[in-house]
């Protein structure tokens, strides 16, 4: 299947996105596919591997901050 940002976007606008792994899917269905249909020497290509890195440190980052909150209740 195609996937690309603007669709991620509108997905995102429009509340389509129910679970968070709807996204995680489609965004390595992006990552995939443009691994895919270019070349490893290609700029999309390399963007890919930058995006899933950044990617991934961003949901390692946001467990973690999940976790603390699970752990200190907010005081005011």
């Amino acid at each position: 299947y195609p996937m690309d940002l603007q669709t991620m976007m509108n997905k995102i606008k429009n509340n389509e996105y129910k679970i968070l792994d709807d996204y995680v899917n489609d965004f390595y269905l992006l990552v995939d596919n443009t691994r895919i249909y270019n070349k490893k020497d290609t700029q999309y290509y390399k963007c890919a591997n930058k995006l899933e890195e950044k990617f991934k440190l961003f949901m390692r980052q946001m467990k973690l901050d999940s976790r603390r909150r699970k752990e200190k209740p907010i005081t005011n």
